[in-house]
């Protein structure tokens, strides 16, 4: 269908364009809120500063679509294809993008908001200071993704697979992360304030300068894994498998360390006051220069 058909038949009041061919066209800042484009060929089409919101774009396929500053508040993608797109600054908030492709998509500064990517695929997608406010992420595939200074206050992201992925300076305070996988994950200087890590995998971790104070890490796997000056005040560690962690200059004051496996960790120059020691495997931690629960230091 050629652009100028479609304007005009929308003009007239139409909406229901399901499976058309639209590929390589330009709709650069056209206005085409509510529209249907179920099923469409969208592959390549130039929907920069466009208006789609609430718009139906289920199982479209628009691989290499360029949508930077669109407007797509309330759009269903459900199944869609966007791998590759460029969506850098667009309004996504609320958009419904489960089980969607987004591989290597560009969504640099996107408003994703209260959006729905349960099940999506976003390996090496670059969410680089992202809005994602209370998201729902769950089982969503995150491998190699940049979110550095990403917001994913209150996001969920059960089950996800966050691996490799660069979170440096992200904001995930109350976030739900049980289960999630971030093994070799870069976490420095990350906010986790009162998020939910209970079961999660943080092998090889690296959380240097991270803030996770209150947070749940309850039976989480953090073999590895670098946490140096990390601030894990009041933080509850139960049960959780930390053999060889790198903890030296960490903030553990009233921490929860019971039952947990902390062999050959690095505790040099950790701060332990108050923390819960009972029944943790302690054989080969390193204390040196450590404040323990009891206040002193050792030599």
């Amino acid at each position: 269908m050629e652009v100028s058909e479609l304007l005009d038949r929308y003009a007239s009041g139409e909406r229901d364009f399901g499976q058309i061919d639209l590929r390589d066209a330009d709709l650069s800042g056209a206005e085409l809120s509510q529209i249907s484009l179920l099923r469409s060929d969208l592959n390549g089409v130039n929907l920069d500063g466009v208006n789609l919101e609430g718009a139906d774009l289920r199982e479209v396929t628009m691989r290499g679509c360029s949508g930077r500053q669109a407007r797509l508040r309330g759009v269903n993608l459900r199944e869609s294809n966007l791998e590759s797109v460029t969506f850098s600054g667009a309004n996504l908030r609320e958009v419904n993008c489960i089980a969607a492709s987004l591989n290597g998509a560009i969504l640099d500064g996107a408003v994703l908001a209260g959006s729905a990517l349960r099940g999506a695929r976003l390996e090496r997608a670059n969410l680089a200071g992202a809005n994602l406010t209370e998201a729902n992420l769950s089982e969503v595939d995150l491998h190699q993704a940049n979110l550095q200074g990403a917001l994913l206050r209150e996001a969920t992201l059960h089950q996800a697979r966050i691996t490799e992925a660069d979170l440096t300076g992200a904001n995930l305070t109350r976030a739900n992360l049980t289960k999630a996988n971030l093994a070799g994950a870069n976490l420095t200087r990350v906010n986790l304030t009162e998020a939910f890590l209970s079961g999660a995998s943080l092998l090889g971790t690296i959380l240097n300068d991270g803030d996770l104070r209150r947070s749940k890490l309850v039976g989480v796997d953090l073999t590895d894994a670098v946490l140096c000056k990390a601030n894990l005040r009041e933080a509850n560690l139960s049960w959780s498998t930390l053999r060889q962690a790198d903890f030296s200059g960490a903030n553990l004051f009233q921490a929860k360390l019971q039952w947990s496996n902390l062999m050959g960790a690095q505790m040099v120059g950790a701060v332990l006051i108050n923390a819960e020691l009972l029944q943790a495997k302690l054989r080969d931690v390193n204390w040196a220069g450590a404040i323990l629960p009891d206040g002193k230091q050792v030599g």
